[in-house]
């Protein structure tokens, strides 16, 4: 998987059916669906010392369902889905001399993070 592209989002799954003997083809629906992608993110922290404790928060994140916003839309409230984080592993982290903007302000450092995630379709009310 390529990990720099955007969430996967659950869609109609199909099967193929073939009988011996009888001519053409079937399909069969299975539901919407999606299967486990990677996605990779940078984020800043303060400094290199905080790398370890955004590295934990980050960790902490497996087994629990998250909302995702990619490029300004949020997935929970466009489509109707969040995503089961089912690992995440720190790629790398390093230390900036110049940056703009960014979430931490006065950040001196990132980052970069592989996540791996599972689309939730939310139920029906």
């Amino acid at each position: 998987d390529d990990p720099r592209g955007g969430p996967l989002l659950p869609r109609e799954q199909c099967e193929t059916i073939n009988r011996p003997g009888v001519d053409g083809t079937a399909v069969l629906k299975l539901g919407r669906r999606s299967e486990p992608f990677q996605m990779r993110g940078f984020v800043d922290v303060l400094n290199l010392s905080a790398v370890p404790v955004a590295t934990q928060a980050y960790q902490n994140l497996i087994g629990t369902v998250v909302n995702v916003i990619w490029q300004d839309t949020d997935f929970q409230a466009v489509y109707g889905v969040k995503f089961a984080v089912l690992d995440c592993v720190v790629t790398k982290s390093a230390r900036v001399s110049v940056r703009a903007g960014g979430a931490v302000a006065g950040s001196t450092a990132y980052v970069e993070v592989i996540w791996t995630l599972q689309p939730m379709i939310e139920a029906a009310a």
